[in-house]
């Protein structure tokens, strides 16, 4: 199988949240099946650069208006996508890549036009989540956890990530967290958040490489997110009954 380019963007403009342990993952699941997996990450003016799986993350910041620019005058990004180039944003980067968002101000400012989304803001969000199975994209039940005050409104026809068991997500009724757009996923959900759920990295993968990959044990990831999901179904403030 070929090598896999991922690019970390532009990560000093979104509050840090541990989401580039996303590419680390990559990496290593790459690596189960022998596959070369490259990181890379561009910060300030550098332009985007060629990759497979590109990847966005963080809370949301006064930043995020300059992560947009700083996109478009990377260029490349909606024309990789389209050579089907894959994208994983999280929290204030799938944001981003909606139509519009609001800004920590309230301002609604242009987005990237990647998805047909729309964000604004409300309450606080916080706690553990819990996803129900995707039996389309072969996800199980994902465990992860959210922090943040956005609101995704989807355009007609645009799926969702997946259902909730537990936590608000993009706040619509009946309750989904993300969505995907093609080879886009947006989600809330940090973790990071593909440490918790292989399965999504490995789709990110098989994306990356054009073909469904061979299995690969998941380690003890998918024994401690059996724990976790058990835990926060227990104690939903995902302090699994511990002092805080």
């Amino acid at each position: 199988m070929k090598a896999v380019t991922i690019a970390v963007v532009h990560p000093l403009l979104s509050i840090a949240q541990g989401d580039e342990g996303n590419a680390r993952v990559l990496r290593h699941r790459a690596a189960l099946r022998g596959i070369l997996a490259i990181i890379v990450t561009t910060h300030g003016d550098l332009p985007l650069p060629a990759a497979d799986i590109y990847l966005l993350g963080g809370l949301a910041s006064p930043d995020q208006p300059a992560l947009v620019d700083a996109i478009r005058r990377g260029g490349m990004l909606s024309e990789a996508v389209a050579d089907g180039a894959a994208i994983l944003a999280v929290d204030a980067g799938f944001e981003v890549l909606g139509e519009s968002f609001q800004d920590t101000d309230g301002i609604t400012r242009p987005g990237l036009g990647l998805l047909d989304i729309r964000g604004t803001r409300s309450t606080l969000a916080e706690g553990p989540v819990i996803t129900s199975p995707n039996d389309v994209l072969g996800l199980p039940a994902m465990s992860g956890y959210e922090s943040h005050t956005g609101r995704i409104e989807r355009g007609p026809g645009v799926a969702a990530l997946a259902g909730l068991e537990l936590g608000i997500g993009n706040g619509d009724e009946p309750r989904v967290d993300g969505v995907v757009g093609g080879r886009v996923i947006g989600t809330y959900l940090h973790g990071p958040v593909l440490s918790r759920n292989p399965e999504l990295a490995d789709l990110l993968l098989g994306w990356a490489v054009g073909s469904p990959l061979p299995a690969a044990h998941s380690g003890y990831a998918s024994v401690v997110r059996a724990q976790r999901i058990a835990e926060d179904r227990l104690d939903r403030t995902g302090w699994a009954g511990a002092k805080h």
